[in-house]
């Protein structure tokens, strides 16, 4: 198994962002353009094997500080360090951009992104309280 990392358009991330059945597809290709405007943005994509298996998204929100807003792997390549291995390539680019803090929301139901977070010395810092407690949000920053 050989996986790598590389960057990747708005138009990639969009169709990878279709299968990732938590989503929902309730963005279309033009939300993802919207969203980042004019920002500096940074999308990515992992693969296993040559075959695309995740994808991160990111932006920034201020001088010196990088949002990472969409990001997901899917169903089949689970598991495998896939999540891991673009959170390290996404640090190591917002790092080598002159970025000196990467943020990123979740929500309580996904465990598995909330523990690899803390994990890699993401702090909490923000709850935003919507719906069930499933679907809180979690607002986690790191110092680059």
């Amino acid at each position: 198994m050989r996986l790598t990392t590389r960057q990747a358009t708005l138009e990639e991330i969009h169709s990878l962002y279709l299968c990732i059945p938590e989503f929902g597809s309730l963005h279309s290709l033009s939300d993802l353009q919207q969203r980042i405007g004019n920002n500096p943005s940074h999308g990515l994509i992992a693969e296993i094997d040559g075959q695309a298996a995740g994808f991160k998204l990111g932006y920034q929100t201020t001088p010196g500080e990088f949002y990472s807003w969409l990001g997901a792997v899917l169903p089949a390549f689970r598991r495998k360090g896939v999540a891991q291995a673009m959170l390290a390539e996404q640090e190591h680019w917002a790092r080598s951009q002159g970025y000196q803090q990467l943020w990123v929301k979740t929500r309580n139901q996904f465990r598995a992104m909330l523990i690899m977070l803390i994990s890699h010395e993401y702090q909490i810092f923000t709850l935003e309280k919507k719906g069930e407690v499933d679907e809180y949000r979690l607002l986690l920053k790191k110092n680059l």
